[in-house]
């Protein structure tokens, strides 16, 4: 039974992980559609991020352009199943 349950998580990882890719790769899609909104979610990272290699979830919650960003990307992915 343990070796269901292992082959279970397995899978469970394995498509949170390609969920995770597809929303991204459609995000991608969509901001190089969009210039004007990849340029303005460019300069919120920048300006909040800047070049520091460690992000913080306080520098997160100061990226509300880029959490919109992301909302309308996956409200896009559920309404039509792909972007």
């Amino acid at each position: 039974m343990s070796h269901v349950m292992d082959n279970v998580r397995n899978l469970a990882r394995l498509s949170t992980q390609e969920t995770i890719l597809h929303v991204l790769t459609c995000l991608s899609f969509l901001l190089v559609r969009h210039k004007p909104v990849l340029e303005r979610v460019q300069r919120e990272i920048r300006t909040v991020i800047g070049d520091q290699e460690r992000i913080t979830r306080v520098q997160i919650s100061k990226l509300p352009y880029l959490r919109c960003v992301l909302n309308e990307s996956k409200f896009r992915l559920k309404k039509t199943g792909s972007c």
